[in-house]
């Protein structure tokens, strides 16, 4: 089984000593991507949504940006949004700005907006 398709599964793993840090690991166990996150999410439609920086509060507190990798652990969309949805169907929902300047929109896989972001 190749390692991207084991991944698709996705299991997170966090490891206290690395500071509440994120990373994959295989089915096997494997760490196949390396604990360098903040907060994540699943993988679907073979990309996971990541936060880096601070990833902490919540709401129009919440500190860190997200993006999405793919399965090798490499950004297909960098992180730029201030919230960020799984892909279904090859489309997610993100949001640039907090409170009042809040904004949302649909991006595709390679991080082109879809439907411009409005509120």
């Amino acid at each position: 089984m190749s390692q991207n398709t084991a991944i698709s599964t996705k299991v997170a793993v966090f490891d206290p000593k690395e500071g509440r840090k994120w990373g994959f690991v295989n089915k096997q166990g494997t760490l196949v991507v390396p604990l360098q996150f903040g907060k994540t999410s699943f993988f679907h439609d073979g990309l996971a949504a990541v936060c880096v920086g601070p990833c902490t509060g919540y709401g129009d507190s919440f500190e860190g940006k997200w993006g999405y990798i793919d399965q090798t652990g490499k950004f297909a969309v960098n992180p730029q949004f201030d919230e960020a949805e799984l892909f279904r169907g090859g489309l997610a929902r993100v949001t640039l700005g907090k409170g009042t300047q809040k904004k949302q929109g649909y991006i595709g896989t390679k991080g082109a907006f879809v439907w411009t972001p409005s509120n």
